[in-house]
């Protein structure tokens, strides 16, 4: 997992916890200084986009590597048999 998600990803966790740990206080998110949720909400987002791009990365290799197979099948399949009589 590359550092800058995981970062990410600690951080969500943490705004998360701060924000259960606000409601159980009574205490109302919306509006306030500092604006946990809104926070939170960019970083999910940050973490969504992070992660669709590795899995982009991802699918591209897997893309190359079945092309270049297929190029070394219709290598195989071009040469001429030989004579097996």
């Amino acid at each position: 997992m590359p550092a800058e998600l995981d970062e990410t990803l600690r951080r969500v966790m943490q705004l998360e916890i701060e924000r259960e740990a606000l409601k159980g206080k009574g205490r109302c998110l919306e509006g306030a200084p500092g604006q946990t949720g809104e926070e939170l909400a960019n970083l999910r987002a940050d973490s969504d986009a992070t992660k669709a791009s590795g899995r982009r990365r991802t699918c591209r290799a897997a893309l190359r590597t079945l092309r270049e197979q297929t190029e070394q099948v219709k290598s195989i399949l071009k040469k001429p048999k030989g004579n097996t009589t």
